[in-house]
């Protein structure tokens, strides 16, 4: 059993503690489903439960966390490693391989299982992921959603006892979420599983719910309001058209992207849907001009922009938004968008990161990164901006935050957008929405494509 009992944790130098008396168990055969607010605390509790917060010294630390009645700080990492999985939130901070077949046999290999046994593990998981196709490929090639499945299935090879599992439906496709709770819930008969998850529509077999608040585990769900506010715009004039674009990587003859052509308005909210790997990624970083197509044409109307790359005009804020915060405090980075101090003081305020404009951007918790990310970006004033994943870590109150802010950016007449897997977030983004599957654009619509995908 994985025993929580009493725990309090409070990192040096924040104002009060992350959390306060804190107790629940996971046993084998067990599906504990963990949630709350955005920086409630449940990624400490999960680095905590795994035995490696404790020996950073981040923080003070009262308490106990047993696993088998063995105080999981004092374990040997090998002995732990042997009975507890862990899935970060950031999954590109446990591929360790350059190949997907690789990556999936780093645990095992590592645990000393047999040949043998190492390659009926990879290939029972190429199977139960997805990734039989992909087993070759290069970690780099792949979409979160794939670098996702492609950690979840590195992690159930070594077959531990107890899996803590950080957000690991964020970047999966529909199908893909359905496929992993099925698969969750048939290993589960000899895991003892803790799911810590925003997307709780999606948990399904769940055999206890907890939600932190102020520091302490509550038994059942937290009330879910489904008023998502629409960021539906007045519309007006076209701002860039792509005609027939294509793309592929480099030194690659496969396209990711197949001539695909779309209209962005002012004073409109576009939305991109589709599974894991369909090209979402790729197309926006065209878009914002960070890649350049192969053929075909972006043309941002009225900007005279021909050569500057990226586009000037367009802010892009990326799936992994560790990847631009740079800065060493969150006010300098929405700062370094903008030379008006009312005008950053004004969005850190609209998206309740007021109170952490002196902590570092990297020891903010995903949700607030993905906000803090948008807020730079916004108060570098663009025309068009493209969100990849924006509602990855948002808890309901901070995704209406978030949409609040994204309405009246559009009902200002700015462009948006963005490519979601998240079902309320989709409703509200969606005026114009085009869906995509392998490289192509195969419709456009409006809230009916939106239905059809996600209902």
């Amino acid at each position: 059993m994985l025993r929580v009992n009493n725990l309090y944790y409070k990192y040096h130098g924040a104002g009060s503690r992350v959390l306060d008396g804190i107790g629940l168990e996971v046993k084998q055969g067990e599906l504990v489903l963990l949630t709350g607010p955005t920086g409630s605390g449940k990624s400490t509790l999960a680095l905590l439960a795994a035995g490696i917060l404790q020996r950073q010294s981040l923080g003070i630390y009262r308490g106990s966390i047993t696993l088998d009645e063995k105080d999981v700080a004092s374990l040997p990492t090998f002995d732990l490693a042997k009975k507890m999985g862990i899935l970060f939130q950031n999954v590109d901070l446990q591929l360790f391989h350059e190949r997907v077949a690789e990556d999936i046999s780093f645990g095992p290999e590592n645990l000393g299982f047999l040949p043998k046994a190492i390659y009926a593990s990879l290939e029972r998981e190429l199977d139960r992921f997805g990734l039989r196709s992909y087993r070759d490929h290069r970690l780099i090639s792949l979409s979160g959603g794939y670098r996702q499945r492609v950690a979840m299935s590195g992690m159930i090879a070594m077959g531990q006892s107890y899996l803590i599992l950080d957000e690991p439906l964020a970047f999966l496709d529909r199908s893909a979420a359905t496929a992993l709770m099925s698969l969750l819930n048939e290993i589960k008969k000899q895991t003892g599983i803790l799911i810590i998850e925003h997307r709780i529509d999606m948990v399904k077999g769940a055999d206890k719910a907890f939600h932190l608040l102020e520091g302490k585990a509550i038994p059942g769900l937290p009330p879910v309001s489904d008023d998502f506010p629409s960021c539906f715009g007045p519309g007006g004039k076209v701002i860039m058209r792509v005609e027939a674009i294509s793309y592929h990587f480099p030194g690659k003859k496969t396209a990711v992207l197949k001539d695909c052509s779309l209209e962005l308005r002012q004073g409109t909210s576009h939305l991109l849907l589709g599974d894991n790997g369909c090209g979402k990624t790729i197309l926006l970083k065209v878009l914002s001009g960070l890649f350049k197509h192969n053929s075909g044409s972006v043309d941002i109307i009225g900007s005279g922009i021909k050569r500057v790359r990226p586009f000037p005009c367009v802010g892009l804020v990326l799936q992994n938004p560790e990847h631009q915060l740079i800065m060493p405090t969150v006010a300098k980075e929405v700062c370094s968008f903008t030379q008006n101090p009312y005008q950053a003081e004004q969005i850190l305020s609209e998206l309740e990161l007021e109170k952490l404009i002196s902590r570092h951007p990297q020891s903010l918790s995903r949700g607030q990164k993905r906000r803090l990310a948008l807020a730079a970006v916004l108060a570098g004033n663009p025309r068009l901006l493209l969100l990849d994943e924006p509602t990855v870590g948002q808890d309901p109150e901070s995704l209406k935050l978030m949409l609040r802010v994204l309405h009246q950016f559009v009902r200002n007449g700015g462009t948006l957008l963005s490519a979601t897997h998240d079902s309320h977030a989709a409703r509200s983004l969606g005026q114009v929405v085009w869906h995509m599957a392998n490289g192509r654009i195969l419709e456009k619509g409006g809230k009916e494509i939106v239905e059809r995908y996600f209902f």
